[in-house]
């Protein structure tokens, strides 16, 4: 079951998230990784690393080596963005949250739009990644919507899992999704139907999938 994406402006819907400081907001990302020293989240390093280097392969570009991309803890990147140490951060997260917030808020950050021909075939033939939009005004100093990649969070189970306890459960959720969507900012925008995965990327527990058939969310 997805429950919301992550972004970057790389992620959420969880989504990756590249920030800029406000130095210059015409930086385009086919450039940034060749110009810009970069820090990576070392708490999400693994998924960070891996989006980042999936979507540097579409651009044809590589980072320029080991000193131009530099590991911060969570608590230490916008302060690392703030103090100059780093040009970008990569990010990825749901949204809103609240690093975010902190760094358009202290240190004046853009929010970096992660699209175009290179996206789309990146999108083309990665099924786990989906486009996203940061909708305008949601982060200080963005007013504009920032379109995005990133990938969905999703509630897995066990294929041992009884088949009637996976469909209560998936009941439970969207019998009560207006109570659901209230538990965290990053579900506010949720629909039921994207809670429904891409089957392409993940096979669907059998138990999900006879609750998601009869709500009429799945055809295949």
């Amino acid at each position: 079951m997805t429950l919301f994406s992550q972004l970057v402006p790389f992620e959420s819907q969880i989504d990756l998230a590249f920030r800029t400081t406000g130095r210059d907001g015409g930086h385009r990302f086919c450039g940034l990784f060749s110009d810009l020293t970069s820090a990576i989240r070392s708490a999400a390093k693994w998924k960070a690393n891996f989006t980042r280097d999936v979507i540097l392969k579409f651009y044809g570009g590589k980072t320029s080596g080991p000193e131009r991309v530099l590991e911060f803890a969570p608590a230490d990147q916008n302060q690392a963005l703030c103090n100059n140490k780093v040009d970008a951060i990569i990010f990825e997260a749901g949204h809103p949250n609240g690093l975010t917030q902190e760094a358009t808020t202290d240190c004046r950050a853009r929010l970096v739009r992660v699209a175009g021909q290179p996206i789309d075939q990146l999108l083309a033939t990665h099924p786990y990644y989906i486009t996203f939009i940061i909708p305008g005004g949601m982060y200080v100093g963005n007013p504009g919507d920032v379109p995005t990649i990133g990938t969905r969070a999703v509630l897995v189970s066990s294929s041992d899992q009884p088949d009637e306890v996976v469909y209560a459960m998936v009941k439970a959720v969207a019998d009560n999704f207006a109570v659901f969507r209230q538990l965290h900012p990053t579900l506010s925008t949720l629909k039921v139907r994207d809670m429904v995965p891409n089957a392409l990327a993940i096979p669907i527990h059998p138990g999900a999938l006879k609750y998601y058939r009869e709500a009429g969310l799945f055809r295949q």
